[in-house]
């Protein structure tokens, strides 16, 4: 059946006006919690540099501090209290910025303001390297205080400090203001492979079977960092974001040997309340038979990884401990 010519544009108005009031709907939220102060972590770690062959520790969001023999890795850093000038954070950074290592690679996924964040570039010390996705380096100034900033396609790498980096995709999108994402497509995830073991970064990114099949069919990680969410309204998300089952089938897809969740309970990006993805995510992984592999840190909590011989296991964890803080205050987390 033919339509009238200005079916398609009055489509497209009507969808991008509904959309907008969604996203209106979201900031209106991270408004209203951003007037109370970021809650405290207790008994932050000051010393992050172990013996182990790897170590992971969650700093909040998407930001996470890997450690691979004596290299130190850093994904998507945001250590401020505010993205942009409404977004608070809800809880502070894991970890005091002033007590990371020196940082020897940071990896930037996309340009979006919860992952590139540029005050907080300025606070990592070491003069290492950034490495990004092709197209995200026009967002970052020259006057960071690193050595160089690499840029690499899909399945392209780049080796520093005994640690290759290699940008693998993702379903997502890249730009910087919000509108210029229409035809910004720069973003990717990170695949980290040294003598200590294999890390793999998925970015921000939603559900795509041969992606990740195809991933795993390389090297399967040893560790896979995966986002929870922002998982709700499901139709609007679905796309470009994982929920806590789409990050399950991720896992499984990876043929990954630990899973450690990243980019939840930190700012509001959704309909849900803050903490529910990972609620939701903890009820499904303890109904799997390798739940004892599947990690979800608290803030600031490191988890250490011990080499087998083939593969890393998990040997522990240590810094703050959920179980020692108010349950009120964060809600149950393991």
């Amino acid at each position: 059946m033919a339509v009238d010519w200005w079916f398609w544009p009055a489509l497209a108005s009507g969808l991008l006006l509904f959309s907008r009031i969604f996203m209106v709907r979201i900031a209106w939220r991270a408004a209203v919690l951003s007037l109370r102060s970021a809650r405290k972590v207790p008994d932050r770690l000051t010393v992050l540099r172990v013996e182990q062959p790897a170590a992971v520790t969650w700093l909040g969001h998407a930001t996470a501090l890997v450690q691979l023999g004596d290299a130190f890795i850093l994904t998507d850093p945001v250590l401020k209290d505010r993205i942009g000038t409404v977004q608070r954070r809800l809880v502070e950074p894991g970890v005091d910025p002033a007590h990371l290592p020196p940082i020897d690679i940071v990896v930037i996924s996309h340009a979006h303001l919860d992952h590139l964040d540029l005050p907080s570039l300025r606070l990592v010390t070491g003069r290492g390297v950034i490495v990004a996705p092709h197209g995200v380096a026009k967002h970052l100034p020259r006057d960071l205080p690193f050595a160089q900033i690499i840029e690499r396609k899909v399945g392209e790498s780049y080796e520093h400090r005994g640690v290759t980096v290699t940008v693998t995709g993702a379903r997502h999108w890249g730009g910087r203001a919000g509108v210029d994402g229409l035809w910004d497509r720069a973003c990717g995830g990170f695949s980290f492979r040294a003598a200590a073991g294999t890390v793999f970064y998925a970015g921000d990114t939603g559900y795509d079977a041969e992606l990740f099949a195809e991933i795993g069919r390389g090297q399967p990680p040893d560790i896979a960092l995966l986002p929870l969410g922002p998982a709700r309204p499901r139709w609007a998300m679905r796309m470009n974001h994982l929920d806590p089952a789409d990050a399950l089938r991720v896992f499984d897809d990876l043929r990954a040997g630990h899973f450690v969740a990243v980019h939840h309970s930190t700012f509001i990006h959704s309909t849900d309340p803050p903490h529910e993805p990972r609620r939701e995510f903890l009820a499904l992984a303890a109904q799997r038979p390798d739940a004892a592999r599947i990690h979800v840190p608290f803030y600031g909590e490191q988890l250490l990884f011990t080499g087998d011989g083939e593969r890393l296991t998990f040997a522990g964890r240590r810094g703050p401990n959920a179980a020692a803080v108010d349950v009120a205050a964060f809600g149950p987390w393991r």
